[in-house]
């Protein structure tokens, strides 16, 4: 039988540690249990250990995604438990004093410009880069220009990790953003927009717009309070995507 094309990965995310922050990968191990270090480890819920499914997951703790691991020089002969214990770090809820929202400057446009380059960016995003006096123009006259959209740049340290724009599209208030590829897996994108709509982009409903492969994103929008609305369409790039939508609060 002729091979048939059934899809395309876009992007490998791997949870090394359960209901925790995802990590992006480059290369992969796919065996019979899925990707090679995809949820190896997890905590157990006190009291719980004899239990059928004692593992603490983000129901019972929301702030758990905010959290992600870090690698440790270990000595391999440490049983699991204390591996687990001790191979989880930062708490990206520390993103908040590390990732800051300022307004966007022109000295901001270069760094931008080369975020809209990168190969895995575009492929997640399904959407292709501009060369360099399309992507100016754009930004000056149809970001920065318009007083009615709302554009943050998204720093972390003293780097600027992207940017994260709201706009008016056919009557639906809209909200993207670009994350350069260096600050993936790290929260960043959450972190940033959890704090754009809290407290820069305050209309409800508010919209985003999202490639259907682009698991990553719509995880962002989701942690967010974004949910689907209707099913999927086509673009007029011949893109499938979803619309996701902020709703008013009741």
């Amino acid at each position: 039988m002729a091979a048939r094309e059934v899809g395309r990965v876009a992007g490998l995310w791997r949870y090394p540690v359960k209901s925790m922050a995802a990590e992006a990968l480059d290369f992969a191990k796919v065996g019979w249990h899925g990707l090679a270090g995809d949820r190896r480890w997890a905590f157990i819920r006190e009291g719980m250990v004899e239990s059928g499914f004692p593992w603490l997951t983000i129901r019972e703790n929301p702030q758990m995604w905010r959290y992600a691991r870090r690698r440790l020089a270990i000595d391999d002969l440490l049983c699991s438990a204390v591996i687990a214990a001790i191979d989880l770090a930062a708490p990206l809820a520390s993103n908040r004093a590390l990732m800051k929202l300022r307004d966007v400057t022109e000295t901001d446009l270069p760094i931008f410009f080369e975020h809209q380059r990168e190969p895995d960016a575009n492929r997640m995003a399904a959407f292709p880069p501009r060369e360099r006096d399309a992507f100016m123009a754009h930004w000056r006259t149809k970001v920065l220009g318009s007083p009615n959209n709302k554009k943050k740049a998204v720093v972390v340290g003293d780097d600027v990790a992207g940017n994260i724009v709201s706009w008016e599209q056919d009557g639906k208030r809209c909200v993207g953003y670009w994350i350069g590829r260096a600050y993936w897996g790290r929260g960043i994108a959450t972190t940033a927009l959890v704090e754009f709509v809290t407290d820069h982009e305050k209309t409800r409903p508010l919209h985003a717009f999202v490639a259907a492969h682009n698991i990553g994103s719509i995880r962002v929008l989701e942690k967010a309070g974004f949910r689907r609305v209707g099913d999927p369409s086509i673009g007029h790039d011949g893109v499938e995507e979803l619309l996701m939508e902020l709703p008013r609060s009741d």
